[in-house]
């Protein structure tokens, strides 16, 4: 996992460049809380386990990405098997494109002149 600056703060956990979960701490619940992709056709399944309930920060659920409850992950058999279903899903989405570096500044004044 890797800390990255962002709307939300916390830790990322990526597959190349996809993203498997976030770990958050939610200030509403004074707890942790993980956000993993498990994808549309797993999510009704998920959403009946314990802790875990619709991501929803933006106001509407997403399909296919939940939160997990700090005591869900709190054992690393728990985070392990959350990790493992962000992986899962993960790898099966297309791969993406490699990413071109962005001009720097200077490149893009030396460019305009």
């Amino acid at each position: 996992m890797t800390e990255q600056p962002g709307r939300i703060p916390g830790l990322t956990g990526r597959l190349g460049p996809v993203l498997l979960h976030r770990m958050a701490y939610d200030e509403k619940l004074a707890d942790r809380t993980l956000m993993v992709r498990v994808g549309p056709d797993a999510y009704e399944e998920v959403l009946a386990q314990p802790h875990v309930r619709e991501m929803d920060f933006t106001g509407r659920p997403l399909n296919g990405i939940v939160y997990v409850d700090g005591a869900g992950v709190k054992s690393d058999p728990g985070m392990a098997e959350w990790t493992g279903r962000g992986v899962a899903f993960a790898s099966t989405l297309p791969a993406k494109p490699p990413v071109k570096p962005k001009k720097s500044d200077a490149e893009r004044r030396g460019a305009s002149r």
